[in-house]
C-alpha cells in the first residue's frame, strides 16, 4: 500500500511540474529517451569496432560525438563507456574490481553495517546504466565504503564471545597463546 501511494504521488507530483510533464509526455508519446535511443546503439557499434582496445580515453568522447553530430558526446552508461574507452582489456580489471565490491557489500550484511553497503553499491550501479558516475567522488566512496565494510565492525555478540575466550585463555594454569575455549585433556 506504501508503494503505491508513493507512486501516485510522485506521479501526480511530476504532472503538475512543468518540464517533468513535457518529460513525461515526450517518453509515452514520441518514444524520445533523450536520445539515448540513439546514442545506445552508436556506442555499442563503436565497442564491436575496436572490441579489445577501445578507442582510447578521451578520443571515444570525440568519436560518439561526431558519429552523432555533436562535438563530443557522454553514451550515458558506465558499461558502455568503459567499454568503448578501453575496450575488454580494460573493461575486466574494471568490473572485477567493481563485483569484489559487491561481494564484500553481500558479506556486510552479517555484520554491523546491514544491507546498507549491498544497497549503496546496488543504487549506484543502476544509476550508472543512465549515466556516467565513475567520475564522481561519490561513485569510488560508495565502492570503498562497500569493500570494507565487511571487515570493519563485527556484531557485539561476537565482540562478548572474543572476549570470554581471551579470559578463559588467561586463567592460571593455561598454556599462554591457546585460543580454544575446550579444555585440553591434559589441563583437567
Amino acid at each position: 500500500m506504501t508503494v503505491v501511494v508513493a507512486i501516485s504521488l510522485f506521479i501526480g507530483v511530476s504532472y503538475y511540474y512543468e518540464p517533468v510533464r513535457k518529460r513525461w509526455e515526450q517518453t509515452f508519446a514520441e518514444g524520445s529517451l533523450a536520445n539515448r535511443e540513439k546514442i545506445f546503439p552508436m556506442a555499442w557499434g563503436m565497442f564491436l569496432e575496436k572490441p579489445f582496445i577501445g578507442w582510447g580515453p578521451v578520443r571515444h568522447y570525440y568519436e560518439l560525438g561526431s558519429r552523432l553530430g555533436y562535438d563530443k558526446k557522454d553514451p550515458h552508461n558506465l558499461y558502455l563507456w568503459i567499454l568503448t574507452e578501453t575496450g575488454i582489456l580494460g573493461a575486466i580489471p574494471f568490473f572485477m574490481g567493481v563485483w569484489y565490491c559487491c561481494r564484500e557489500a553481500w558479506r556486510a550484511r552479517a555484520s554491523i553495517h546491514g544491507v546498507l553497503p549491498l544497497a549503496l553499491v546496488l543504487a549506484l550501479l543502476t544509476v550508472n546504466m543512465k549515466g556516467t558516475w565513475f567520475n564522481r567522488k561519490l561513485f569510488w566512496i560508495v565502492l570503498a565504503y562497500a569493500l570494507v565494510s565487511s571487515k570493519v565492525v563485527p556484531f557485539p555478540w561476537r565482540w562478548r564471545r572474543q572476549a570470554q575466550a581471551t579470559a578463559a585463555d588467561r586463567r592460571p594454569g593455561r598454556p599462554q597463546g591457546h585460543h580454544s575455549p575446550q579444555i585440553a585433556e591434559s589441563d583437567r
